[in-house]
């Protein structure tokens, strides 16, 4: 859980024990209410998906899963849902918005929003914003 998902849940629900953070859920197994720790997740920033790109630059890997289309001038799914290596731009198409990485493109500006991401096979960090939505990972070992 985000700490931002934290500070939604209504203040009665909420609780610090020892300088840990607790929220009150439903037990499954006996049908009522308990007191559970929580462990709060920090989201990740451009500055953690800049980092993460300079640090694995050569063995990076992009997932497009949507792209914007100008032809209905909208985002719409890619057929190609696989993870290929990471390639630089096009010679002359490199923009500031993709960070030097072919099929992505960062909206920039606090517009874009960063999920961890890993399927057992990759892990990194998925990317989602008004231009598509892709992954940025690398392969697990």
């Amino acid at each position: 859980m985000t700490k931002r998902e934290y500070n939604r849940k209504p203040a009665d629900y909420r609780s610090t024990i020892d300088g840990k953070p607790y929220l009150l859920t439903m037990d499954k197994t006996t049908g009522g209410a308990i007191l559970a720790p929580v462990t709060i997740k920090n989201n990740p920033t451009m500055a953690t998906i800049k980092s993460f790109i300079k640090k694995n630059q050569n063995k990076l890997h992009i997932k497009n899963l949507s792209d914007f289309d100008g032809m209905v001038d909208c985002v719409m799914p890619c057929n190609d849902k696989g993870f290929r290596k990471a390639q630089a731009p096009e010679q002359g198409r490199n923009h500031e918005n993709c960070l030097g990485i072919r099929g992505a493109w960062f909206v920039l500006g606090g517009d874009d929003r960063f999920y961890e991401f890993s399927d057992g096979q990759f892990e990194g960090y998925e990317v989602y914003n008004c231009c598509g939505n892709f992954i940025l990972a690398i392969e697990v070992q």
